[in-house]
């Protein structure tokens, strides 16, 4: 296992709401970010939060990055790779 995965790994276990938002997304459906907050109970302010942190890590792909609102995001394989290790 590689450096990289190690620490994709870490980030998602350091916060049950990170693990939450992947399994919300990993039957690789796309959803926008107040359907993740509602299935994930979590505020939309605070969704988004995370939802930037997992993008930046590329465990999830914006797909409508041009548009502002109606973001629609989806996980990526090394988003399902995570949550097969933990």
């Amino acid at each position: 296992m590689d450096k990289e995965l190690i620490k994709l790994i870490c980030l998602v276990q350091r916060s049950k709401y990170r693990k939450k938002i992947l399994e919300c997304l990993k039957d690789k459906k796309i959803k926008r970010p107040s359907h993740i907050a509602k299935e994930v109970n979590m505020s939309l302010p605070h969704t988004s939060r995370y939802l930037t942190q997992l993008r930046k890590n590329g465990l999830i792909e914006l797909l409508n990055e041009e548009e502002k609102y109606g973001r629609l995001f989806r996980i990526t394989s090394v988003g399902l790779e995570i949550l097969d290790y933990i």
